[in-house]
C-alpha cells in the first residue's frame, strides 16, 4: 500500500475541523476501488459525497488503525472527487484518541476499470486542505451546571484554505522495513473489529417550544449522530445542548463559605428540571444549514437555542456496536418473562451495554468515553451474555495489553493519551482474560497474553511486605464509589495496606494459574497457586477479627465492609461453612460499608459460592429498582445523585438473568459442558430465553404452576448437561433437547 501522510503545515491551538480533497477523472466504467484509509484524529470518507466509512478505530499508543472498503458504486464516468472531513482534537478533548501536532490523512486505493487496467489514487501533494469554520465543540467534563457562552461571530466565509505538506509513507505493523530497524511511530494496522455504521436517522419532533428554544425528548438515553438544519441570522451561535437527564440546582455554601451550585437529580422524567451539559455551536449564514456533528453524542434530552428567533429541524442517528449483527447463527441473547421487573431490567441493561459500546467498551458514553479495565471486564461478560461475536472482548484485552508499563502494571484505562494507574485493575484485566477463555476456549489467543500476565503479577509480588501482605502501592488504589469512604474511591485515599488489594490479587492468582494450565504452562500454574496459598495464609493471620467475626479493610483496625467479605470468598480464604457464616454476619450486620454497581456483580458470585444467592440477592437488587422507580432508561454510575447516568459496569442485571434466572453456565470452556440450574422459581412464574455460546445457543423455558417445576432445554449442537433443579441432585444428559417435570421440595 502506497500513499503518504498528509497533513496541514500549521499547527492548530484549537479542535476543529478540515477537509481533504482530491478529484479524479474516469474515462470508462471501473469494477473495483479498493480503499484503505486513516486519519488523525477522526475522519468521515465521502466518495462523490456518499459515506464510505469512518475512524479510525481507537487503538494503542503506538499503533494506528486503518478501515478497508470497496466504493465502486460510488463512482461515474467523468470527474470523481474524494473528500476526507477531519476532526483534529488539541488539548484534553477526546482523550481516547491519540493525536499528532497536525490534521493529517492517509489515503491509499487501487482503482481496477473495466479493461483490467488498474491504477492507484494514494494521498500525496496533489490534494487541498481547506478548514471548515461553521461548527465548533464543545466536551462537558463534570457533572455540574455547563452552560455555553453568547457567542456571537461574523461568518464572513465558510472554510479557509491550508497548505499541506508530505509528512512520510507509513508502513503495516507487521511489516516495517527500515535500514537501521527503527520503529515508526503510529505504525498502521487493519482495524481489529468490523465496519459498523450509525442507523438510519429519524427526525425528532419538540416536546417544547419557545421563541428562542426548542426542547426534544429521544424517550429513552441513547448515543447518536446529530443532524441539524437550521436558519438563523448570519453570524448567531445556535446552541445544541445535550443532557442525560432533566435535573435541578442546588445553591450551598462550601467549607470556606463561598456560594456553590451543584446538581440534583429526581425523577428522570420531571418536567421541571432543567437541560444542561455537553454542547455544539453553529453559526447562523441567514439561509438554511445543515450540519452533522462529527462524533457521537450520549443523551435523553436536546436543547437548542439562539438569542433571536430562528428556525431547526433535528435528526438522529443511533450509534452503538451491533451485537446482533455480527453474531453467527442465531447466537443473540434474549429474555422474556411475565415479571414486567425483570423484563425492564433485561431491557435497560440491553441499553445500557449498547450505549457504552462503539470501538472500545466505554465506562460512560456521555463524559471521559474511557474504557476502564475493571469496567470492560464486566462488560465483556454481559456482550458475551448479550452476543457470541468475541470481537470487541478481543479487541479490549489487546488494548489493554498494549499499555502495559515497565514496572508490570497494565494501564486503568487504554487508549489514552496519558497513563493512569489503579493497580487492582490490571488484575481484572488478567480476570477478563480468564472469562474470555472459558466462554470461547481460545486458547491461542489466550496464550499470547501469558507473558503480560505474568508480568502483571510479578508487579504485584513486588508490592508484597514483610507480613506476607500487598502493602501499598503508591497508586490510586480505587476500589468502590462507597458513600462514606474517602472521595476518592478508597479508604483514607487508599494511603495504607488494604486487605481487599490482598484477596484480589489471590482471586486473580487463581485465574492466572488456570489460563496457564489451559496454555500448556504447568510450571507456571504450579508457581502461582503456591503464591496464592502464601498470600492467603498471611490475609487469615494478619486481616481477621476475631471479635467481630470479620475481616479488616485494613489489617489492624476495626472497619469493615462487604468487600472485603466477599473478595475473601472469592479468593478462598474462607471456604465451605466458614464462608457461609461470613456472609451471613455480613449482611446481619448495620455498621458494614456496602457494596455499589460496580462490586454488586462480585456481591452476587459471593452469594452464588455460598448457596445464599436466593436469600440475600432480593435485597442486593434494591439500588437498580430504585432507578426503576427514578424512571431511568439506563443504569447508573453510582447509588443516589450519580455523576454518569450510564455505565456500562452497571449493567449486571443481564447477567444474573441469564445465568441464574435461566440457569445457564458453562462448566468446561467453550460450553464444551453446560450447567442448567435456575434458581428457585416463584409460584406462577413463566420466563424463556437463548443464552449465546460458540457458534450457537442454548434455549431455556422454565416455568411453575403450583408445586410443578417444568424445565426444558434446546441446543443448537449436542451438549453435555448437567441438570440442578431445586431441591433435587444434579442430573446429567449429553443431548440437544431436554425437557423435565419435578415438584418443588
Amino acid at each position: 500500500m502506497n500513499g503518504y501522510w498528509i497533513a496541514t503545515v500549521q499547527k492548530p491551538t484549537e479542535t476543529a475541523f478540515y477537509n481533504f480533497t482530491k478529484t479524479f477523472v474516469l474515462s470508462q466504467k471501473a469494477i473495483s476501488f479498493e480503499i484503505n484509509v486513516s486519519a488523525d484524529t477522526r475522519y468521515k470518507l465521502y466518495v462523490n459525497e456518499n459515506f464510505v466509512c469512518e475512524g479510525p478505530c481507537q487503538g494503542g499508543k503506538d499503533t494506528q488503525y486503518f478501515e478497508s472498503a470497496d466504493a465502486v458504486e460510488f463512482l461515474h464516468v467523468g470527474e470523481n472527487t474524494l473528500r476526507i472531513y477531519v476532526q483534529h482534537v488539541v488539548g484534553d478533548m477526546f482523550l481516547s484518541e491519540y493525536r499528532r501536532e497536525q490534521p493529517a490523512v492517509w489515503f491509499s486505493s487501487t482503482l481496477k476499470l473495466e479493461t483490467g487496467e488498474k491504477t492507484e489514487i494514494v494521498s500525496d501533494k496533489t490534494w487541498a486542505c481547506s478548514e471548515d469554520l461553521g461548527a465548533k465543540t464543545h466536551v462537558c467534563k463534570d457533572m455540574h451546571i455547563t452552560m455555553p457562552p453568547n457567542e456571537t461571530v461574523f461568518f464572513d466565509k465558510a472554510e479557509k484554505t491550508h497548505e499541506i505538506e508530505e509528512l512520510y509513507k507509513p508502513c503495516l505493523e507487521t511489516k516495517c522495513v527500515t535500514r537501521w530497524g527503527d520503529a515508526q511511530k503510529y505504525m498502521l494496522a487493519p482495524r481489529p473489529i468490523p465496519l459498523f455504521h450509525a442507523e438510519e436517522a429519524r427526525e425528532l419532533k419538540p416536546e417544547r417550544t419557545g421563541e428562542n428554544f426548542f426542547e426534544f425528548d429521544a424517550e429513552e438515553y441513547t448515543t447518536a449522530y446529530v443532524r441539524v438544519r437550521f436558519k438563523a441570522p448570519k453570524g448567531y451561535a445556535v446552541r445544541i445542548i445535550y443532557s442525560e437527564c432533566r435535573a435541578f440546582e442546588e445553591h450551598y455554601h462550601d467549607e470556606d463559605g463561598d456560594l456553590r451550585v451543584r446538581t440534583i437529580k429526581k425523577n428522570r422524567d420531571d418536567a421541571e428540571g432543567k437541560i444542561f451539559g455537553a454542547y455544539d455551536l453553529l453559526y447562523g449564514a441567514g439561509e438554511t444549514r445543515e450540519h452533522t456533528f462529527f462524533w457521537f453524542r450520549a443523551f435523553r434530552y436536546i436543547r437548542i437555542e439562539c438569542d433571536v428567533p430562528f428556525e431547526v429541524q433535528l435528526f438522529t442517528a443511533r450509534y452503538v456496536y451491533p451485537f446482533t449483527k455480527f453474531a453467527c447463527r442465531e447466537g443473540v441473547g434474549s429474555f422474556v418473562s411475565n415479571q414486567k421487573m425483570l423484563d425492564d431490567m433485561w431491557k435497560i441493561s440491553i441499553n445500557t451495554v449498547e450505549c457504552c459500546t462503539h470501538e472500545t467498551f466505554v465506562d460512560c458514553p456521555y463524559y471521559e468515553q474511557g474504557q476502564y479495565s475493571m469496567d470492560g471486564l464486566l462488560e465483556s461478560l454481559f456482550a458475551l451474555r448479550l452476543s457470541n461475536d468475541t470481537s470487541m472482548p478481543k479487541k479490549f484485552i489487546e488494548d489493554l495489553a498494549r499499555g502495559q508499563n515497565a514496572e508490570g502494571l497494565v494501564p486503568a484505562k487504554a487508549p489514552c493519551t496519558f497513563d493512569q494507574l489503579i493497580p487492582t485493575f490490571a488484575l481484572f484485566w488478567v480476570m477478563t482474560v480468564r472469562e474470555y477463555l472459558r466462554y470461547t476456549a481460545d486458547a491461542e489467543f489466550a496464550k499470547k497474553y501469558t507473558g503480560t500476565i505474568d508480568k502483571v503479577l510479578e508487579c504485584f509480588n513486588s508490592f508484597i511486605d514483610e507480613r506476607g501482605l500487598v502493602g501499598e502501592t503508591h497508586y490510586w488504589n480505587f476500589i468502590d464509589w462507597v458513600p462514606e469512604w474517602s472521595r476518592n474511591g478508597s479508604i483514607d485515599e487508599g494511603r495504607t495496606t488494604l486487605t481487599v488489594y490482598s484477596m484480589i490479587y489471590a482471586a486473580a492468582l487463581v485465574d492466572a494459574a488456570d489460563i496457564a494450565e489451559k496454555c500448556g504452562r504447568h510450571g507456571l500454574a504450579a508457581e502461582y497457586r503456591e503464591r496464592k496459598a502464601a498470600l492467603v495464609c498471611a490475609i487469615n493471620e494478619h486481616c481477621y477479627d476475631e471479635e467481630k467475626g470479620m475481616y479488616t479493610d485494613v489489617p489492624g483496625r476495626r472497619l469493615f465492609s462487604r468487600h472485603t467479605t466477599i473478595w475473601a470468598v472469592l479468593s478462598g480464604c474462607a471456604y465451605g461453612m466458614a464462608a457461609k457464616v461470613l456472609i451471613e454476619r455480613t449482611f446481619a450486620y448495620n455498621d458494614v460499608s456496602l457494596t455499589t454497581f460496580s462490586m454488586n456483580y462480585f456481591t452476587f458470585r459471593a452469594l452464588e459460592k455460598t448457596g445464599l444467592y436466593e436469600k440475600y440477592a432480593p435485597s442486593v437488587f434494591g439500588g437498580w429498582k430504585k432507578m426503576l422507580d427514578l424512571n431511568c432508561t439506563t443504569w447508573c454510575e453510582n447509588p443516589d445523585s450519580p455523576r454518569s447516568e450510564c455505565h456500562g459496569w452497571s449493567s449486571t442485571p443481564m447477567y444474573e438473568i441469564s445465568a441464574m434466572v435461566l440457569g445457564v453456565y458453562p462448566t468446561e470452556d467453550g460450553f464444551a459442558k453446560a450447567r442448567i440450574a435456575p434458581v428457585s422459581v416463584p409460584e406462577g412464574f413463566r420466563a424463556s430465553g437463548r443464552v449465546p455460546i460458540p457458534e450457537g445457543y442454548i434455549d431455556v423455558a422454565v416455568s411453575r404452576v403450583g408445586e410443578k417445576m417444568s424445565l426444558s432445554v434446546n441446543a443448537s449442537r449436542e451438549i453435555e448437561l448437567e441438570i440442578k433443579l431445586p431441591g433435587y441432585e444434579a442430573e446429567k444428559a449429553y443431548t440437544k433437547k431436554y425437557f423435565a417435570e419435578c415438584k418443588i421440595l
